[in-house]
């Protein structure tokens, strides 16, 4: 099977559709998804490597803490307390 740009991939797919719902939930102008990302991550005390998809997103400033809630609602993997959702301001 195949979808528009190449292969399946579980993690761009999902990448892929939380961009699209933010956009669509007018959360974001924008959302830019970038990979595959090689990783090295620690979970449950083990050190394992993968590979990640990241996505970008451009919003205002009113909307942004709405956006936060989306992509913690709506990410695959809802981790433990304390996961945080990384943003960088535009520099003016």
């Amino acid at each position: 099977m195949s979808t528009e740009g190449g292969p399946r991939n579980p993690g761009q797919d999902a990448a892929r559709k939380l961009s699209h719902s933010a956009v669509e939930a007018s959360l974001a102008a924008s959302g830019q998804v970038t990979g595959p990302i090689e990783t090295t991550y620690r979970h449950l005390g083990e050190v394992s490597n993968g590979t990640e998809y990241q996505v970008a997103f451009r919003t205002t400033g009113d909307r942004r803490e709405a956006l936060e809630k989306h992509l913690v609602d709506n990410h695959l993997l809802r981790l433990a307390r304390g996961h945080r959702v990384h943003h960088r301001r535009r520099p003016r």
